[in-house]
């Protein structure tokens, strides 16, 4: 700045995307060690303020990893079991999503499954696998465990179909969960 090679602005634009890098940089590490201190002096004169949200953060940061493994673990088989968080609209004002994360997300209003979610939406299953992690991450979406979904999903269809208590014996919901699960086959142990 003092020798004129580049102005105030530049540099502080320079700064502010080198220290979004470092920590763009910091999701892809798989193992490491941190110190987070509250209130802590920060090192050197200046105080960097990034103009971007937690969330928006978190997603950009996922965006950036590209190994597989940690993604597929992160978001199950195909027959994961998603559902939108309780709370998600509000949450999903605070985040800058593009037209198609928006319609990935309205997906999983609509289809449920991850196979399901991945034959619905237009980008690559990595991408979106990628992204429906960071919006577990960011509390818009929840993955369920299958069976708990489905005796869920029975349980729901039963009472929305159940008829006042006088006018049957029984409940239907109760009924629908125990057929449900009898039909599950036992646990068998492994053979050595």
């Amino acid at each position: 700045v003092e020798l004129a090679y580049i102005n105030a602005q530049d540099l502080y634009h320079y700064v502010i995307e080198q220290v979004k890098e470092i920590i763009f940089n910091l999701f892809t590490w798989t193992e490491g060690s941190y110190r987070f201190e509250i209130g802590g002096e920060a090192p050197g004169k200046e105080i960097i303020t990034l103009n971007i949200s937690t969330t928006d953060l978190v997603i950009e940061g996922i965006k950036r990893i590209t190994q597989w493994s940690r993604i597929k673990e992160a978001v199950g088989n195909l027959d994961a079991v998603y559902e939108l968080a309780q709370g998600w609209e509000e949450r999903v004002k605070n985040v800058t999503l593009t037209p198609g994360e928006q319609r990935l997300l309205e997906s999983v209003r609509e289809c449920r499954t991850l196979g399901k979610i991945l034959d619905a939406t237009r980008f690559s299953d990595f991408e979106s696998c990628r992204l429906l992690w960071a919006f577990q991450i960011i509390g818009l979406v929840n993955l369920r465990d299958a069976m708990e979904a489905e005796v869920g999903d029975l349980l729901g269809e039963a009472l929305s179909q159940e008829k006042p208590r006088g006018e049957r014996g029984g409940s239907a919901a109760k009924e629908a969960a125990s057929v449900k699960l009898s039909k599950s086959p036992a646990p068998t142990a492994a053979k050595p």
